[in-house]
């Protein structure tokens, strides 16, 4: 919050997607409540795949990155993030960093 307004990437954690970050931010998140999606019939496999294969980072089409540091594929994330050179950190705690889009 706080921020320009903007898209908002939050990885998609086992079966939690993070809604929270819609809530507090309120900024349009990349890709969030796949289970709503799906059960209205939203087609959102195009973007999930992207996400996977970090393409929406690697193509700076989303603003926030914001990534807690329990993800699995944090590693993954920060080199493509350094790879890319489109992201700056904003915020950085014990628990999760967030990027910004230069």
């Amino acid at each position: 919050e706080g921020q320009p307004d903007g898209t908002v990437y939050t990885p998609i954690l086992d079966s939690d997607d993070l809604p929270y970050v819609a809530a507090l931010s309120s900024k349009q998140t990349y890709i969030n409540f796949t289970n709503v999606l799906e059960n209205t019939g939203i087609d959102y496999k195009k973007r999930l795949a992207e996400v996977e294969k970090l393409d929406h980072i690697r193509h700076a089409k989303v603003d926030y990155i914001y990534v807690p540091k329990r993800y699995k594929k944090l590693a993954d994330v920060q080199m493509v993030i350094t790879a890319s050179n489109k992201y700056e950190n904003i915020f950085d705690n014990q628990v999760v960093l967030i990027y910004k889009k230069k």
